[in-house]
């Protein structure tokens, strides 16, 4: 029986060069009619099985010019598939998850929100906190109209995950009800040495403000979003 995590050799059909691939990479360019290498989104797929190269690699879709729009949702359709795979963790793959995630904004377009909301959201489960706090900036790109909501559930987790999560509930909230479920966590954490960080940004973001004081404050760029009801 075939192994979704093993490399078998595949061989190009239009250059007879011979690939080493995963399953999900093999089948990834098969359904999109790629070739090995002839064109940018092909020679990511085989990076992608090596999570430090491709990390490093990433970080040249910041040049908009050379790749394109199609090539950013290659590249993150592939990522999120491989989530799945079942490796060990170790310290130099965790540290190479860390730096794929904070590089995934240079993959960003409208078609790729989508799927990089979903690798956030899944990341977010990781055990490295560096990643955690990556995931949540990344949904404050991605989706801002509901970050606070992410954040508000990251609050309370280690550092530095929980000042990131404090900040951005607080600098991007949008609803009066969330503004207040923050003001009566800062209530019951208010002068205690561990809270100290998280509180310090909620603050910052005057938290002891109203939440019409802070909707002025803003220039009422801020709607206020209220829970949908269903008949």
């Amino acid at each position: 029986m075939l192994s979704p995590t093993e490399k078998y050799e595949f061989v190009c059909g239009k250059c007879g060069r011979k690939l080493m691939l995963t399953l999900a990479a093999f089948c990834a360019l098969f359904c999109m009619g790629r070739a090995c290498g002839h064109d940018k989104s092909a020679q990511l797929i085989g990076l992608i099985e090596s999570d430090m190269p491709l990390a490093i690699r990433i970080e040249n879709f910041e040049d908009k010019a050379k790749f394109s729009d199609e090539d950013r949702r290659l590249a993150a359709t592939h990522f999120l598939l491989s989530l799945d795979r079942r490796a060990e963790e170790t310290p130099e793959r965790v540290e190479a998850k860390r730096i794929l995630v904070a590089n995934l904004r240079f993959l960003t377009t409208d078609e790729t929100k989508a799927l990089l909301k979903c690798i956030y959201l899944r990341m977010l489960l990781t055990t490295d906190p560096r990643t955690r706090t990556a995931c949540l900036y990344g949904l404050a790109d991605v989706d801002p109209a509901n970050v606070a909501h992410y954040a508000l559930i990251c609050i309370d987790d280690k550092e530095p995950v929980s000042s990131a999560a404090a900040e951005l509930a607080a600098a991007k909230c949008n609803s009066e009800v969330l503004w207040k479920v923050l003001q009566l966590r800062y209530s019951f954490t208010k002068g205690k040495p561990e809270y100290y960080p998280t509180n310090g940004f909620l603050e910052a973001n005057g938290i002891a403000k109203t939440w019409e004081e802070v909707r002025r404050a803003r220039g009422n760029a801020v709607p206020d979003r209220k829970p949908e009801r269903k008949e």
